[in-house]
């Protein structure tokens, strides 16, 4: 028999129609708590994720590309490269070819496009 202010195991029991019952307010309490805490942390990564997605893409590879450039990267292949002097590129800074082939956006000076005119040197 449990008698106040003594300790006693904590019973849980799972009934029929749903219901738990237990021999500890706080028991019920606590697992309700947990539950409630359990299923945010389920909700807000996706909703964190909706909210990313609505953002337009066109905004965040602009917002990706420090300084869009005169360079023109005409048959180079997308991704980084060094400029070489040539169609408006700085020789020594490196530069991304975006996929249409033509526009580049530059991140500035690169040790080795000055030292060897490749993203890296031997």
């Amino acid at each position: 028999m449990y008698k106040a202010g003594s300790s006693s195991p904590l019973f849980l029991s799972f009934q029929p129609n749903g219901n738990i019952s237990s021999n500890s307010p706080t028991a019920v309490l606590s697992i309700m708590k947990f539950v409630h805490i359990a299923m945010l942390l389920a909700v807000v990564p996706a909703v964190l994720s909706q909210r990313a997605e609505s953002v337009p893409r066109v905004a965040k590879r602009e917002a990706l590309c420090p300084a869009k450039s005169v360079c023109d990267c005409t048959g180079i292949a997308p991704g980084l490269f060094c400029g070489d002097g040539v169609l408006g590129c700085k020789i020594g800074d490196v530069y991304q070819c975006n996929k249409d082939g033509h526009t580049t956006c530059n991140f500035g000076v690169r040790k080795t496009c000055q030292k060897c005119n490749k993203l890296s040197c031997p």
